[in-house]
């Protein structure tokens, strides 16, 4: 590596690093806003609803990410494995702490979704949300961590494919929230 390239890295890691504490300074905030106990409850029930609830990868690239520069490990299987644990961490709140998630708008439309059996609203968001997490990896393997960025035509069809099944998933996904208005509350529209 020359002097110029180590120079990016190093400012790329900075910018990352600086990213992350900012999450990570938002999380503790949202959790000790509500009291230490309480807060911090609430903040991971609506980090795991909205990784299983959202058809775009977003609450577990703060996961995903930053395993994917140290590790190695692909986005999308760290995005799967987000999504399996927080679906554990929904039921546990559901079945033990019922009583803390239906005071609030997202624990009613999580314990509607429940309710009226709407699992296939978990299946499409989590199968969207992992395709476009393995779209992003392949953007941040090609242009960031690779030396050529240029993708070859049959990954880049591939890719094509993905992101039109990624669009078909997510007209499903709203019209799964539409058509059973999974998200009215009090006259009041929620969305994950």
């Amino acid at each position: 590596m020359n002097k110029k390239e180590k120079t990016k890295n190093m400012v790329e890691e900075h910018y990352f690093n600086i990213i992350s504490m900012i999450f990570l300074l938002v999380f503790i905030f949202y959790g000790m806003k509500n009291g230490i106990e309480r807060g911090f409850k609430l903040t991971i029930f609506i980090w795991s609803l909205t990784v299983c609830t959202t058809p775009i990868s977003t609450a577990s690239v703060l996961l995903s990410f930053p395993i994917k520069i140290f590790t190695n490990v692909p986005m999308f299987i760290t995005k799967l494995i987000s999504s399996i644990l927080s679906l554990n961490i929904l039921a546990y709140f559901y079945v033990y702490h019922f009583d803390l998630i239906y005071k609030i708008p997202l624990g009613k439309a999580f314990i509607k979704i429940i309710e009226t059996r709407l699992y296939a609203l978990f299946l499409v968001a989590i199968i969207a949300s992992v395709i476009s997490s393995y779209m992003l990896d392949s953007f941040v393997d090609y242009f960031i961590l690779s030396e050529t960025q240029i993708f070859k035509k049959d990954k880049l069809r591939m890719l094509l494919l993905l992101f039109l099944v990624f669009v078909f998933l997510n007209l499903i996904y709203f019209n799964i929230l539409i058509k059973n208005k999974i998200f009215q509350i009090d006259k009041i529209y929620y969305f994950l």
